[in-house]
Order: structure tokens, then C-alpha cells, then sequence
């Protein structure tokens, strides 16, 4: 694929855009659905918590994102246990599993800053998030250098080149900051078009999944997450997408997801408690 191929033509991401077809399949929300995801949003930010529950809402939030989002990667916590971590409380865990759940809140706390700055997404955010999300280290925080070639555990999937990395993730970047897009489709065809690319040694999908979070909590949708009891259905959707361009198993995960979590805000307004 890549053996006559320029310099020019690898730095500009098209071989492997062409390939894949990043940016060519997208997956498209449905009217009906994009109605009944609409009105439910709307319902969530016409009735607003006050500003102390909203705090300990998405505090409680936080935690389930942190463990539901380590545990599709195979880290076996309860959510009480993921708590009591980031509480400093002392667990009887391994170094390990206390340095996944650490860095994940760490990075969460880099995804809730750019929410309060009200600005787009930047590379070097998305190199700040993986680099929290993986605690430090010498391949954290930067993009896949030449000769660091991708391998998806049990998968035979073609990923980009190194060289082609930084222009296909700005491209990727600007599409994640197109508010003319609805939030489903940009939650979808972000994920799928990231995870294809593979642009970090580690990590990818923990940082991806917190992206997602901002995206949805950025548009006013509440934070988005995906059920750790939902693995399998991810990881299948992930492989429709990767071996027949299919997108339509990942839209509809995320969107039964997405009622998910706008049931969690609804119930919580109901009885005005922290349901999360």
C-alpha cells in the first residue's frame, strides 16, 4: 500500500484514507431517532439541576465513566471499588489497577477543563488526555513515531502509518469540532474513523471514550457512556466497521447508550436526587 507512495502523499493521510474509507462511509441518524434523542436532551436542560446536585451528579457520573470504561478494556473493578480509589481511600488492589483508575480521573479532569474553556478540541488536548490516561510514561501523550507499528489484540486490522498520523487525526479533530453535525453522528463516525487509525501505542480506546464524553457534554447531551455489560456489543460494532465499513451496529449502540444515560438525568431530576 504504501511502497511507491511519496512523502507528500503519506504526510497528507490519503493512502490510508482511501483505504479505509475514513472519511467516505458516515454513519447518519435517523429522523426519528434524532427526534426522540432531541426531545429528551431538551427536556434535561429545560428542568437544570442546582448547582450543587449537578456537581455531585456528575462526580457520581465521573466514577461510572471511570469504571465502565476500564472495564471494556478488562480491568475487573466494581464501582464501588473504582471509588474508593479515587476517595485515597486504602484497597487491597494491584499497583496496576490503581494506576488505571487514577489515570483515567486524571484525564477526566483534563476533559472537564476544556468544557469550561468553551473552545474547540485541539491535538495537543487529545495528546494531554492520553497522556493522563496512561499516567506518564515514554510512549504517553504522543502519536505513534515511524516504526511503531499498531497490533489490535486478536484482530488482523490494517491501521495508519505513522507518518500519516498527525494529518489524519487534525482531520479527524476538525470533524469532532463541526457543530453543523448532530451529536449522534459526530459521537459515531469520531469513534470509528480514531479507533481505525490507531494513533497511539496505548490507550486509545480509554482516551477516545473520554473524547466521546466531552463531545456529548459539550452539545448539551449529557455525559456520554457506554455500559461495561455492553462490551461485547462494542467491541462487535468496532469489528462491523473495520471489516465491511458498517456503521449502523455502532449507531445503534450508541444510541440505546445515549437513552441510557439521558434516563439516569431525567430520574435524578424527578426526585431531585443523585441517582449516578
Amino acid at each position: 500500500m504504501y511502497d511507491s507512495a511519496s512523502n507528500e502523499t503519506m504526510v497528507s493521510g490519503t493512502i490510508f484514507d482511501n483505504y479505509a474509507k475514513l472519511f467516505l462511509i458516515k454513519f447518519s441518524i435517523s429522523e426519528e431517532r434524532k427526534s426522540i434523542l432531541d426531545d429528551t436532551a431538551q427536556k434535561i436542560n429545560s428542568d437544570p439541576m442546582t448547582a450543587e446536585m449537578s456537581e455531585q451528579f456528575h462526580k457520581r457520573l465521573g466514577v461510572r465513566l471511570n469504571n465502565s470504561s476500564n472495564a471494556i478494556e478488562g480491568l475487573d473493578l466494581t464501582l464501588s471499588q473504582t471509588e474508593l480509589i479515587l476517595e485515597n481511600e486504602i484497597v487491597a488492589l494491584s499497583p496496576e489497577k490503581i494506576i488505571d483508575v487514577v489515570g483515567h480521573e486524571k484525564a477526566h479532569k483534563v476533559v472537564l477543563r476544556i468544557l469550561k474553556e468553551n473552545r474547540d478540541l485541539t491535538i495537543e488536548d487529545v495528546l494531554k488526555i492520553n497522556n493522563s490516561v496512561l499516567s506518564g510514561g515514554d510512549n504517553a501523550g504522543c502519536f505513534r513515531k515511524p516504526g511503531m507499528l499498531a497490533r489490535i489484540r486478536g484482530r488482523r486490522v490494517v491501521t495508519a502509518h505513522p507518518v500519516e498520523i498527525p494529518g489524519l487525526m487534525q482531520k479527524i479533530v476538525d470533524y469532532f469540532n463541526d457543530r453543523a453535525v448532530h451529536v449522534l453522528d459526530r459521537l459515531v463516525n469520531f469513534h470509528v474513523m480514531f479507533v481505525r487509525v490507531h494513533p497511539f501505542v496505548d490507550g486509545n480506546g480509554r482516551t477516545v471514550r473520554l473524547l466521546l464524553a466531552l463531545l456529548s457534554l459539550r452539545s448539551d447531551y449529557g455525559l456520554f457512556m457506554i455500559n461495561k455489560n455492553k462490551r461485547v456489543d462494542y467491541f462487535d460494532a468496532i469489528a462491523a466497521w473495520e471489516d465491511d465499513c458498517d456503521t449502523e451496529k455502532m449507531g445503534a449502540l450508541f444510541y440505546q447508550s445515549m437513552l441510557e444515560v439521558h434516563k439516569i438525568y431525567t430520574d435524578s431530576l424527578r426526585c431531585k436526587c443523585v441517582l449516578a
